[in-house]
């Protein structure tokens, strides 16, 4: 069962409106489905105190919340609308408007997982992030959910995607001369337990998640795991992380292997017919085919991305791209920074060094942020003194557009400063492009530097996070993508990795196997051992610094 927002408004090629989905249904398991009025729920609403008192300055209320349900094969999406606390994907607003759509999911959620007139039955509740991070606390803390026959003692995992202090969900205590407190709807001695470790002003429904699961805390990676552990690394979540270190585990992300295969060799095949190329006349799709034609694939696809994008068309060009949010935690900056040539900047140096190389950029700017502003400044200086061999498109891309701009490239840029997991760069070694990436997180887990001796591994790495550091993994890459048979090397050992869902899935079956008391430690038993291992692999563990 998922539960999720159905937002109100259309967020360009994100998503559509509600009205749209109601109308056209939605995509759900690879199937297009309707979506159903299942009736509507009441999400409370505590009040808010005026500032160090108790003279209400807002009453309790009740949030009146209609609800949708998609099924197909056994999965059932139930969708929550109100146009106010789910108008928008990433609303901007203020602190207190902010908890209120935490509060609308999370006990909106539970309001349907407790109601009889749903029929859903509950194992374990997996959560995301500090948006649904109210739900162990209310599960743990609230007597009407405790109480519910279907909800009470249910184990709670929390997924950590990201836990930079940004995405920790920390908003104030009091604004505007007011209490938001309060609106928790919660007794007063938990309030400790959803405040920020270092500065009570704020509430931190990260912290407030981490602290009230008792079930397993799962971060995207094992590297990643393991550095919440460390002051750094869990950005001033580490000791709440450090106290809940047997629970803490880690497994990379995974992707779709096949469907971005099928999807590489449909755009290949196209690729090579629309440049001219001899098609492999392959009516029908195969793994290992596709495989083989993958250099033509990249090479014509190369082609037509140059000339869609204004860049120079040339097949013996070395195409760099970055595509992905535009922000300082993913490390664009060092690109606009001086590298090993003190005169100029690394993409700069780039430029002047490897006539070949072009640079192909592609994401949303984030906002407020000085080192994506500064990034795209020097991106349009360069625009405009290399003609054709660098372009740039800071707007969000669809799916597909990123796809076929990470086949086409010859090298994918992924200099971040924390990587907690990462999608993309499993992405590009599917699509046999090799990563130039920072040794960190998600990346450290599931990139191995090429050895051109051994002729193994899928990508450039380096360790600090420094523009020098950065440019010598880019020459590295550049020289040894520039050589025919390391290319090919290369790009078969990306398209071979071994990224699927399926080889994660036996990690996540065995944390849901240890929350729910499935795998019990008293049996011995080929299939249970394997499970212990699993789990013993991903939890974390304390790196000495």
């Amino acid at each position: 069962v998922i539960v999720s927002p159905l937002y109100e408004e259309a967020q360009g090629s994100k998503h559509k409106s509600a009205e749209e989905n109601l109308k056209d249904g939605i995509t759900l398991a690879g199937q297009k489905v309707d979506l159903t009025s299942r009736g509507k729920i009441l999400v409370p609403f505590g009040p808010e105190f005026r500032s160090g008192s108790n003279a209400i300055a807002l009453n309790p209320f009740l949030a009146e919340v209609e609800v949708y349900e998609a099924r197909v094969e056994g999965v059932r999406a139930f969708f929550l609308r109100h146009k106010r606390f789910a108008n928008s994907l990433y609303a901007a607003c203020d602190s207190d408007e902010q908890v209120r759509r935490a509060i609308f999911l999370s006990r909106g959620a539970l309001e349907v997982l407790g109601d009889a007139r749903f029929g859903v039955t509950v194992d374990a509740v997996l959560t995301n992030d500090w948006l649904a991070g109210l739900v162990p606390v209310y599960l743990k803390t609230h007597p009407r959910y405790s109480a519910m026959p279907t909800l009470k003692g249910l184990p709670v995992i929390h997924l950590l995607h990201n836990c930079g202090q940004a995405y920790q969900g920390r908003f104030y205590a009091n604004q505007y001369g007011q209490d938001i407190w309060p609106l928790l709807d919660l007794p007063t001695e938990h309030f400790f337990g959803l405040s920020d470790p270092k500065d009570r002003r704020y509430l931190n429904l990260t912290a407030g998640a981490v602290f009230h699961t008792s079930g397993a805390l799962l971060a995207v990676s094992k590297p990643y795991a393991d550095s919440l552990l460390t002051e750094k690394g869990g950005e001033g979540l580490h000791q709440i992380f450090g106290m809940k270190k047997d629970i803490l585990f880690g497994v990379s992300n995974g992707i779709d292997l096949d469907q971005l295969r099928r999807f590489t060799w449909r755009v290949g095949e196209q690729a090579c017919e629309q440049v001219g190329r001899k098609s492999s006349a392959l009516r029908r799709y195969r793994s290992d085919s596709m495989i083989t034609r993958l250099e033509d694939y990249k090479s014509a696809a190369k082609l037509l991305v140059q000339r869609e994008r204004g860049l120079l068309e040339s097949p013996q060009a070395t195409l760099l791209s970055l595509v992905g949010r535009i922000a300082e935690q993913k490390g664009v900056h060092l690109l606009a920074e001086e590298g090993l040539d003190p005169t100029c900047s690394v993409m700069e140096s780039l430029l002047k060094e490897f006539p070949c190389v072009q640079f192909l950029f592609a994401g949303p700017l984030s906002a407020n942020d000085p080192a994506a502003m500064k990034f795209a400044e020097v991106v349009e200086e360069m625009v405009a003194k290399y003609p054709g061999r660098i372009q740039r498109q800071f707007s969000f891309l669809p799916h597909q557009k990123a796809l076929e701009i990470t086949l086409a490239s010859s090298l994918f840029l992924m200099p971040s400063r924390y990587e907690p997991g990462g999608i993309t760069q499993l992405e590009a070694l599917a699509c046999g492009t090799p990563v130039v990436a920072r040794k960190v997180g998600g990346i450290r887990a599931t990139i191995e530097e090429y050895d051109q001796r051994a002729k193994t591994g899928t990508g450039f790495l380096f360790e600090e996070f420094e523009a020098k550091a950065f440019h010598e993994a880019l020459c590295r890459a550049i020289l040894t993508v520039g050589d025919s048979r390391q290319r090919s090397t290369l790009i078969r050992s990306g398209a071979l990795a071994e990224n699927d869902w399926s080889n994660r899935s036996e990690s996540y079956l065995a944390i849901l196997q240890k929350v729910t008391g499935a795998l019990c430690p008293t049996v011995s038993a080929p299939l249970f051992d394997s499970r212990r291992r699993l789990l013993s692999a991903s939890r974390a563990k304390t790196i000495i610094e």
